[in-house]
């Protein structure tokens, strides 16, 4: 009689069960220690991006001094040190993109140490993260603007003359014959930097006033004010406008006041335009604005405005028109006791007061090159030759 002998299996599920845990651990603590990694990968991500933004919010620049600081500021804010957490060689980085003279793009990068747990178990005693983001800034023609258009006196810029005090990049060039270049650098659509330009006079609908967010007078408010948009005026493109009918003085009034309650009388935004009688010429006032509206609270009172090769027809209607570009203006001040035009003389600011010399309209301001247009819809960076386009800022890494 045959006996079968068996060995004795109890305990065994048990030590399955022993390794099983052991599995189950080593998962869990491989899961653990990356989720802190990817946390602080995450985390330095956000302050890389962080610090690159507030560098080029410093751009562009010949000199990168200013943004450098500003980034450094952001990382302490954000308990990091450049020093100890930048990356080796250089934690920020500068490039020339349009290769222009300035640099427009910023790249910051951190690395560092990361904790190590349960990792230390398999001898790994040390994990490096790193992120970096790289920041562009650079004029766009593409944008939603204002519900008012300016047509310059020299669409074409063929006219050399009319650049004689029009000296845009400051670089003092003139040709042999002693007269200022005509190239588009020095005289782009024979726009002159430092005088005042009229947004809308009092004399009716052919006064720069155009149907960007519709005809009428409630969705020319509401463009005034950013309640509606107008939809991108683009450089080099035909935008289909009419032209807004009637004086509209007081919807224009109410509208900006709207838009800029928060300042209230005695409105300390504004800036005294004194343009030359003739020319309207006026460099201080310019001047003024520029340093206003370039920071702080005065910065709302940039606003974009397209450049038109021609106005829409009179008497109604809507018609194909060229978009020479699009520029950013600073909205030096308004007509708020009347539906006439303001007066200035060189001397004398525009005000309802003088109703000779220079007609400064209803809505006055200047051309702001170089500077950044709060609350309004800027498509992308282009590459456009226009001096007076908007800047935008985006992140590209």
């Amino acid at each position: 009689m045959l006996t079968h002998l068996r060995t004795d299996e109890r305990g065994q599920m048990a030590w399955a069960f022993v390794l099983l845990l052991l599995v189950v651990f080593m998962f869990f603590a491989v899961a653990f220690d990356a989720g802190m990694w990817f946390f602080d990968h995450r985390t330095a991500q956000n302050q890389a991006e962080a610090a690159a933004l507030a560098a080029v919010q410093e751009l562009p620049a010949a000199d990168t001094s200013a943004a450098t600081t500003a980034a450094q500021t952001w990382l302490t804010r954000n308990d990091t040190n450049s020093a100890t957490d930048g990356c080796a060689p250089n934690w920020i980085e500068f490039d020339d993109v349009n290769s222009d003279g300035k640099y427009d793009e910023v790249r910051v990068c951190l690395r560092r140490s990361s904790s190590v747990i349960f990792a230390a178990l398999s001898n790994i005693t040390d994990v490096q993260v790193s992120a970096s983001a790289t920041a562009l800034t650079g004029p766009v023609s593409i944008a939603n603007v204002m519900p008012w258009a300016v047509i310059p006196p020299d669409p074409d810029c063929s006219e050399g003359e009319i650049c004689t005090s029009n000296d845009i990049d400051g670089d003092g060039l003139y040709d042999t014959d002693g007269e200022c270049r005509a190239d588009f650098d020095e005289c782009p659509w024979g726009l002159n930097k430092n005088n005042l330009y009229v947004f809308k006079s009092g004399g009716g609908g052919n006064t720069g006033i155009i149907d960007a967010c519709g005809n009428g007078a409630v969705n020319y408010r509401d463009c005034i004010e950013g309640e509606a948009i107008s939809g991108f005026f683009e450089e080099g493109q035909n935008v289909v406008v009419g032209l807004q009918g009637g004086n509209l003085g007081q919807n224009t009034d109410n509208a900006l006041r709207d838009r800029y309650a928060d300042e209230g009388a005695p409105w300390p935004c504004d800036v005294a335009a004194t343009p030359d009688e003739i020319t309207g010429y006026d460099a201080d006032g310019r001047t003024e604005a520029y340093s206003r509206f370039a920071t702080g609270d005065c910065a709302d009172r940039l606003v974009l405005i397209p450049i038109l090769y021609s106005m829409p027809p009179q008497g109604g209607g809507s018609d194909s028109l060229q978009v020479l570009g699009v520029a950013t203006f600073g909205l030096a001040s308004w007509n708020r006791v009347s539906n006439k035009d303001a007066y200035g003389t060189d001397g004398s600011a525009c005000s309802t007061n003088n109703d000779a010399g220079y007609g400064c309209g209803m809505v006055w301001g200047y051309l702001m090159e170089g500077l950044r247009p709060p609350d309004f819809l800027l498509q992308r960076i282009s590459d456009t030759d226009n001096p007076f386009a908007p800047l935008l800022i985006a992140l590209v890494e």
